[in-house]
């Protein structure tokens, strides 16, 4: 059957609000009654291709409130694609804000299915490019670039201005800056036509990936506002009683604990000799014997005061106004292997919770916001059954999260998933048979670095070093980053030990190192010789236009931009050749020219199949009447009505492998309960 084609509509809305969309979220600015359109821009089509000529159109409400007719029709109608960058942005503001400037009857655009959108940073960021529209667009030297001058004038438009003695206006609102943001509006709405004309679409099943996302974070998940809202209440308290007593302390050299540089001056004067105030470098510190006591106290202070777990409440409480749920809450592709990343009160940092009672028992968080609940449980009565509120708080953020009335949450963690399939995707048969054996491979791989005679003498701290190494040394990890990882995790090892154990790993994991030369041997030869398919295992590598793709077992591309191999001379005083590629740095996001390594290459593909494991879980669960609620790196959240699911086949629809996994060891770990927990 021939495929019609159908018609297009780019649109982008500048807006002005009394909230700040920064700490409220999408949803919630879009529902917030100061919420204005400064101006819309758009281009029709009745093709995808027609949109290289048609005409770019804007309209503002300031100039003429009701808006034109050829805009809502398409709107309205049940064809036409609409297509943003950002789009669910641009999907909240047309549900909630633009019916108000509709003359005709209202519009209706409860109806307007998230099938019919399309997103141009999706697609940037589907191919490892950078999401922003500027950086897409000039990583891909598009014509039109992003207006970043346009771009100052929306910052200063859509916020509200702070009043003076001579001009009393709330907001900037002078005719010519309107018409030069109109101007702006229109410039980005071609910029997002080159996009969606240079990139490719999302495959079939990427589509009905986004799609899941897109009403995922709509419907966004439900909180616990009163138990939030007491909370926030008690941590007002207490920072003003740490205030309070850091004041005292220094004698007013200190005003807060988040004056950072007073307080590292104060406690250097005291002989700390500290560099910084960071958690790491203050947690340091309080582990010393010889630390003086109000040195000791102004850090406790410091380390209580300033936890950014605690500073979660406000945020889940910004965001939940409107009736108690959190939206806006995942970002498709937020990591180039395709994983889901963070957005807003960024559920993927709360703490695990490790807190225990006044008796050393392990606090369990649900039952402790079922108590925190009770309106007779004051501030010192937290104080008194668990020690520091702050950390008590920072422990029960999880279950603050709650399933909706009249459902139960379910929840499913893949153990391991990295392991398993790094195993699986280098073909290594005994590390397969572990899993699936249910060997204690921690143990086994202490044993062998220890030289443990019986499995069972393993002892507990032998074998958090054997998880260390078979979680961190997959990716061609070398000694020295090996200690430093396993310092993270709170575990110190010398340089002998971490030597022995990197060996270990390549000794008996040897399909793994094996499975990183292979990666990238293919990867180069691949970049060298542009359209010839390199295969390894169940990965085949080719280069085709500006990108080098993998080729996933799911058949899903993973993309590597501008490509290029340097011979480099190696540390051994060999020339080898050396993969390029452009790359955004996850921590400054800046996109650069970098080198990579088989170590690399292999956690990139890893990440990616283990991903599309996830991604295909999510899809079959939600298809089964399990709504998603959200993703957590190898977990995901889920809810159905009480009674209407069991966890048995919540489990088995998390386990069951996707066609193309084959033999791949999945073990999912599942429970269900009315509170979010670890």
């Amino acid at each position: 059957m021939k495929r019609t084609a159908s018609p297009h509509l780019v649109l982008d809305y500048e807006t002005r609000s009394e909230a700040d969309l920064r700490a409220v979220g999408g949803y919630e600015y879009a529902r917030h009654p100061t919420t204005e359109i400064l101006c819309v821009a758009w281009r029709y089509a009745p093709t995808k291709e027609g949109l290289r000529t048609a005409k770019t159109r804007s309209w503002s409400p300031a100039l003429d409130y009701y808006a034109p007719a050829d805009l809502i029709a398409p709107l309205s109608g049940p064809r036409a694609h609409l297509v943003a960058h950002n789009a669910l942005f641009e999907q909240m503001i047309t549900r909630y804000v633009l019916p108000k400037y509709v003359r005709e009857g209202p519009l209706n655009v409860e109806t307007i299915p998230i099938t019919r959108w399309l997103c141009t940073a999706s697609l940037a960021a589907a191919v490892a490019l950078p999401r922003k529209l500027e950086g897409a667009c000039a990583a891909l030297n598009l014509p039109h670039q992003k207006d970043m001058a346009g771009h100052k004038l929306m910052l200063k438009m859509s916020k509200p201005r702070k009043a003076t003695k001579y001009n009393a206006a709330k907001w900037y609102c002078k005719k010519a800056d309107l018409l030069r943001l109109m101007e702006y509006c229109e410039h980005d709405i071609d910029a997002e036509v080159d996009l969606l004309l240079t990139l490719p679409d999302l495959t079939a099943n990427e589509r009905r990936v986004w799609e899941l996302d897109q009403r995922t974070n709509l419907r966004g998940f439900a909180v616990d506002r009163p138990v939030v809202e007491k909370v926030i209440g008690f941590i007002d308290t207490e920072l003003a009683r740490y205030e309070r007593e850091i004041k005292h302390l220094t004698g007013g050299a200190v005003s807060t604990a988040n004056k950072v540089a007073s307080v590292k001056s104060f406690v250097n004067g005291l002989g700390a000799g500290i560099e910084n105030v960071q958690a790491k470098t203050v947690q340091d510190a309080l582990k010393r014997v010889d630390l003086d006591p109000t040195a000791r106290r102004v850090l406790e202070i410091r380390a209580s005061a300033s936890k950014t777990s605690t500073g979660k409440y406000y945020s889940i409480e910004a965001r939940s106004r409107v009736d108690s749920r959190v939206r806006d809450i995942m970002m498709y592709h937020g990591a180039s292997t395709g994983r889901w990343t963070g957005l807003g009160v960024q559920i993927q940092n709360f703490p695990r919770g490790t807190l225990s009672d006044a008796q050393s028992r392990p606090v369990n968080s649900v039952k402790a916001v079922d108590l925190l609940a009770n309106p007779a449980v004051d501030l010192e009565a937290v104080r008194l059954l668990y020690g520091d509120p702050m950390e008590f708080f920072s422990h029960i953020l999880r279950s603050t999260i709650k399933a909706t009335p009249g459902y139960e949450m379910f929840c499913g963690d893949y153990a391991a998933i990295e392991v398993r399939v790094l195993f699986w995707l280098a073909n290594h048969a005994d590390g397969i048979k572990a899993y699936r054996d249910g060997r204690k491979i921690y143990e086994e791989m202490a044993q062998v670095v220890y030289a443990v005679r019986e499995l069972d003498a393993v002892t507990k701290a032998q074998r958090e070093i054997g998880k260390r190494i078979i979680l961190g040394c997959g990716y061609s990890m070398g000694a020295k980053k090996f200690m430093e990882t396993c310092e993270h995790f709170g575990v110190a090892i010398d340089p002998p030990l971490a030597e022995k154990a990197v060996k270990a790993y390549r000794t008996f994991h040897a399909p793994v190192v094996k499975f990183w030369y292979a990666l990238e041997d293919a990867a180069i030869r691949a970049t060298l010789d542009p359209g010839k398919r390199y295969r390894v295992g169940s990965l085949v590598w080719v280069k085709e236009g500006e990108f080098l793709w993998c080729i996933l077992p799911s058949s899903r591309r993973l993309a590597f931009y501008g490509p290029q191999v340097e011979r480099e001379l190696t540390p051994w005083k060999e020339f080898r050749p050396k993969l390029y590629h452009w790359d955004i740095l996850p921590a400054s996001k800046r996109w650069v020219f970098q080198s990579t390594y088989p170590g690399r290459l292999a956690e990139n593909v890893t990440q990616a199949v283990a991903r599309d494991v996830m991604a295909a879980a999510s899809l079959r669960v939600d298809d089964a009447g399990y709504p998603m609620l959200f993703s957590v790196h190898d977990e995901l959240g889920n809810e159905r009505e009480i009674g209407r699911g069991s966890l048995a086949e919540y489990t088995r629809l998390m386990s069951e492998p996707p066609e193309w996994a084959g033999n791949m060891p999945i073990k999912v770990e599942t429970w269900k309960g009315e509170r979010y927990r670890k």
